[in-house]
């Protein structure tokens, strides 16, 4: 419905399909309703709905192939974290927060 395949498609797909431009390298993933998130080469990659900018791309626009987060996130990420309007990430052992952040969280 939003994408979260990131196959550049609004499809159902009941098969696994591979995610376009993470096909090598990848070494963390997360995946929510309506966005995922990969880690690939130490760069955080994100696709999906982006209604409260948890896409962390610049904007609230949603995409359906994986595109990098802003360049704080250019290298060093290891891991990711997708929640319903925000998301996470470690970059040499610091958490950043992105997305809607209404509850403090």
């Amino acid at each position: 419905m939003y994408g979260q395949h990131g196959n550049n498609t609004h499809n159902e797909s009941h098969t696994p399909v591979p995610v376009t431009n993470l096909f090598m390298g990848v070494t963390a993933i997360a995946g929510l309703s309506t966005h995922s998130l990969a880690v690939k080469n130490g760069v955080a990659y994100a696709w999906g709905n982006n209604f409260a900018g948890q896409l962390g791309i610049g904007s609230i626009t949603s995409i359906t192939t994986p595109l990098a987060v802003v360049a704080a996130l250019n290298s060093g990420v290891t891991a990711v974290s997708a929640m319903y309007q925000y998301s996470l990430a470690i970059k040499n052992g610091m958490v950043y927060g992105w997305g809607l952040n209404d509850s403090g969280h």
